[in-house]
C-alpha cells in the first residue's frame, strides 16, 4: 500500500471586503460608539454604556479631552480607539503622556486588519498633533497583544494589579446577578 496522504487543511472563510474608513471622532460620534461597544463587549463595564460616564472620561476628563478616533462604514461605528492625555511624573519630570483605552471592533468587522489599521492612525495622529511624550496601555485581554505588537507597541515592563472592593454587594450584583434574586 501506498502511504495516506495527509488531509487538506479546511479552507478559511474568505474575508469580508474592507467597507470602513478610519477618522477622527468627535462627541458628536458618542452614540455610535455606545452601540458599538455594546456590541462588542456584551455585558462588560456597564457603567461605560452611560453616556454622562462617556462625557466624563472622554469629554471632561481632568487631564484633557481624549483623542478620540473611530472606524467607520457609511454613518455606522464599527471601531473605536481612545487616548486619553495624562501628566506623569519620573524622576520628579512631569511627562506629557497618555493612556489608550476602549479599543474595540464590532464582532461583524473582526479580521478586516481594523485593530491595527485604526492604532496606526491615531498613533500617528496622536504624534503629529498632540504633544505627547508617550503613550501607555494596559490591556486586559491577553488576546490583544500581538495587534498592539503590530502597531508598534513595545513591552517595557509587567505590572500587577490589585483590587480592594470597599462595597462587595455592588460587585457581587453585578457579577453574579442571580444573587440578588436572593432573599436577605
Amino acid at each position: 500500500g501506498e502511504p495516506a496522504s495527509p488531509s487538506p487543511e479546511p479552507a478559511k472563510p474568505p474575508r469580508k471586503p474592507v467597507t470602513w474608513t478610519s477618522r477622527v471622532a468627535s462627541e458628536a460620534d458618542m452614540a455610535g460608539i455606545l452601540q458599538c461597544r455594546e456590541a462588542t463587549f456584551v455585558g462588560e463595564d456597564l457603567e461605560k454604556a452611560d453616556p454622562a460616564y462617556w462625557r466624563w472620561e472622554f469629554v471632561d476628563n481632568h487631564a484633557g479631552p481624549a483623542h478620540l478616533y473611530v472606524a467607520a462604514d457609511g454613518d455606522r461605528i464599527v471601531g473605536h480607539y481612545a487616548v486619553i492625555p495624562q501628566t506623569f511624573v519620573l524622576d520628579r519630570q512631569r511627562l506629557a503622556g497618555s493612556i489608550v483605552v476602549d479599543v474595540m471592533t464590532h464582532p461583524d468587522y473582526r479580521f478586516q486588519g481594523m485593530f491595527t489599521t485604526i492604532g496606526a492612525f491615531a498613533l500617528a495622529d496622536c504624534e503629529r498633533r498632540s504633544g505627547l511624550e508617550f503613550t501607555t496601555g494596559y490591556p486586559i485581554r491577553e488576546a490583544v497583544i500581538p495587534g498592539h505588537l503590530k502597531v508598534g507597541w513595545r513591552i517595557r515592563f509587567l505590572i500587577g494589579t490589585y483590587v480592594m472592593p470597599l462595597r462587595m454587594g455592588p460587585l457581587l450584583a453585578a457579577r453574579l446577578r442571580w444573587l440578588g434574586k436572593v432573599p436577605g
